[in-house]
C-alpha cells in the first residue's frame, strides 16, 4: 500500500543543463576568487611590513625627543 504513495522524479535534460551551467558558473567564481584572493602568507607580509613601518616611526620619534635635550644643550654652550 505504502508503494502508491511513492512519487518518482526523474531528471530531466533540462535539469542537466541547469545543473552544468550552475557548476560552470561556480568554477568560474571560484577562479576568479583563487586569481584574486590573499594568502595567509600575503597577510603575514602585509601586517610584518606595516610593524615594522611602525617600529622605525616609533623610533624616529623617540629618538627626536631623546636627541633634543642634547641638541639644546650643546647649542647652548
Amino acid at each position: 500500500m505504502r508503494d502508491l504513495f511513492v512519487v518518482k522524479q526523474f531528471a530531466t535534460k533540462d535539469d542537466f543543463s541547469r545543473l552544468w551551467i550552475e557548476i560552470l558558473k561556480n568554477r568560474q567564481d571560484i577562479e576568479k576568487i583563487k586569481e584574486t584572493m590573499a594568502t595567509k602568507d600575503d597577510v603575514r607580509l602585509i601586517l610584518s611590513t606595516i610593524d615594522n613601518f611602525v617600529k622605525k616611526t616609533q623610533d624616529c620619534e623617540k629618538g627626536e625627543i631623546d636627541l633634543n635635550p642634547i641638541g639644546n644643550f650643546w647649542k647652548d654652550r
